[in-house]
Parts: C-alpha cells; sequence; structure tokens
C-alpha cells in the first residue's frame, strides 16, 4: 500500500503541474486544507476512492494512470454523458462551516450560469443570496444541520425564517436518534411540523443513509411519503457517507409515486452523477460537478 500511495503522489504531482496549478488550487477543488492535499502528493495519506474519481475525472485520464498502475492515459469518454442535464438537476452546494459571502455569491453567480437547479447554502446567506439573485435561480438551504437533532420547534423557527428571507427549498435533517431508537411517530411529528411551518416551500428530508440500517431506511422511506413531503435525501455530506447507488435504488423502490429523490454527498464526478440520475434520482446535491465542468471548459472539451 505505502508503494501505490507513493505512486498516486507522483502523479498526482505530475498532472497538477502539467496544468500549472499550484498546491492550494487544488486544496480548493478537494475542498481541504493545503496541508492535507500535500500529503496526498507525499503519499503520506489513503485517498478516499471518491476523491480518486473525481481525480481521474478533473484530469480527463483514466483511473489506473491516475494511481500509477499504468502508463496509458485514455481520456475519459464522456459522449454518453449530458452535461446540461446534468447541471439541470444539480443543486449547487456550499456549506462549510467557513463559507464566506464571497464564496457564496460566487456559488450563486456559478449556479446561474451553468442551469443549475438551485444553490444549497447555509441559512444565514439566504436573505442575501436572494437579494442578490433576484428570481434568476432558487435558493436552497439546509434545516436542523448537519446533526438532526434540534428540537422540532427550533427546526420549525429555522424552517419559516429561511422562507421568510426568500428560501424556496429546505432540507431538513430527521431525528437520527429517534429513527435508531425506533420512535417512528417523533420522526414522522418532526417533519409534518416543518411541513406544516413551510406548506409552499419545496420540502426535502435528508435521513443520513450512512448511519442507517437497510430496515430503517425503508421504514423512513414510507413515513416521508406519509409526511407531505416532497424528496426524500440521502446525505449530509457531514457523517462520513454519502449518497450510494444501491440507496437511490432502494428510495426507488420504496417511495411513493410523486416523491422524488436527492442524492447528495460523494458524487465524485460527471458517470456517478448520470448513473444517480438514471437510477431515480431527480437532484444531486454537489459542488463537484460545476468544478468539473468549468475545468472541461478551461481545456476546450
Amino acid at each position: 500500500m505505502p508503494d501505490e500511495m507513493k505512486a498516486f503522489g507522483q502523479r498526482l504531482r505530475q498532472l497538477r503541474e502539467e496544468r500549472h496549478l499550484l498546491q492550494k488550487d487544488m486544496a480548493a477543488v478537494l475542498d481541504c486544507t493545503t496541508n492535507n492535499y500535500q500529503k496526498m502528493e507525499y503519499g503520506d495519506v489513503n485517498v478516499p476512492g471518491k476523491n480518486l474519481l473525481f481525480l481521474a475525472d478533473y484530469f480527463d485520464v483514466s483511473l489506473d494512470y491516475l494511481t500509477g498502475r499504468s502508463d496509458v492515459r485514455p481520456c475519459q469518454k464522456r459522449s454518453a454523458v449530458d452535461v446540461p442535464e446534468i447541471l439541470a438537476h444539480v443543486d449547487h452546494t456550499l456549506l462549510s462551516q467557513g463559507a464566506t459571502w464571497a464564496e457564496i455569491r460566487a456559488v450563486c453567480d456559478d449556479g446561474v450560469r451553468y442551469g443549475c437547479a438551485s444553490v444549497c447554502i447555509p441559512p444565514v446567506y439566504v436573505k442575501a443570496a436572494r437579494d442578490y439573485l433576484g428570481d434568476r435561480l432558487p435558493v436552497c438551504t439546509v434545516i436542523g444541520f448537519p446533526n438532526g437533532y434540534a428540537t422540532t420547534a427550533a427546526k420549525c423557527f429555522e424552517a419559516a425564517e429561511a422562507a421568510e428571507n426568500g428560501a424556496d427549498e429546505i432540507d431538513m435533517v430527521i431525528q437520527i436518534g429517534a429513527a435508531k431508537d425506533g420512535r417512528w411517530e417523533d420522526v414522522r411529528t418532526d417533519i409534518r411540523s416543518v411541513r406544516a411551518a413551510v406548506p409552499d416551500r419545496v420540502l426535502k428530508v435528508i435521513i443520513e443513509t450512512c448511519l442507517l440500517t437497510e430496515a430503517e431506511k425503508i421504514r423512513l422511506c414510507g413515513i416521508v411519503s406519509e409526511s407531505g413531503a416532497d424528496f426524500i435525501k440521502t446525505s449530509t455530506g457531514f457523517a462520513g457517507g454519502g449518497a450510494t447507488r444501491e440507496d437511490v435504488a432502494l428510495f426507488a423502490a420504496h417511495v411513493a409515486p410523486g416523491v422524488k429523490i436527492k442524492a447528495a454527498g460523494g458524487i465524485a464526478g460527471l458517470q456517478d452523477a448520470a448513473d444517480f440520475l438514471a437510477l431515480g434520482a431527480s437532484r444531486l446535491g454537489t459542488s463537484r460537478i460545476v468544478k468539473l465542468v468549468k475545468e472541461m471548459e478551461r481545456h476546450g472539451k
């Protein structure tokens, strides 16, 4: 494993330098610190599979070439991937704790430019984003995020305030602990209460699939379907796991007709996005797709 990590690190540095990028530039692309990115190039850290897939897409090389297992670097074939169609399903997202207004404004600009479904941003920026965007793009925000253990009253207040400030869409986190306890009526009441607080907004319900058993996921498909919510959503992206193909397929098999699916967290590239849509997702919560498309534009692809 250390030799493989060193080979990947050397190849990553080569690809970065070919594009005249600094380490801090790549850290920004990967949403990590410059120090953590340096560890990748030094081969001192094990890189998650989703980041490998993203980097292969980003540099337009095969996964084997990126990881040093091959010296043949064929371009990834994108002909079957409808990029504008994918972008139309993207909730272009920035939810990092240190997000600044300048960064949020840039996300709004990119969301408009690339025809995204919405921008998904922290509640504190909703009013400014609505004033900035006007009616050019829907604004989505998060409630009870990312842990879900705020009281129902607090979630209802957050949701109503966000709507008043101009949010078109609300992504709420369920009471995950209640689900793990089997207190299904508490989970149902929590969702229905937020639904009642914002009856005229799109409501997406995050169940945090990486913390649940398959039986719990299926039970929650039914509860979300009964609650009046518009979407069931896989993940916050803050709990150590994100959307999987298996979970999206499971949702598609168990939610009621009319309840849509949002896959979020861990969407590594265009093929991932296309696969999730093909499996039944209607929305994709990610920042990476726009970054990939911008990089493709830079290189005339």
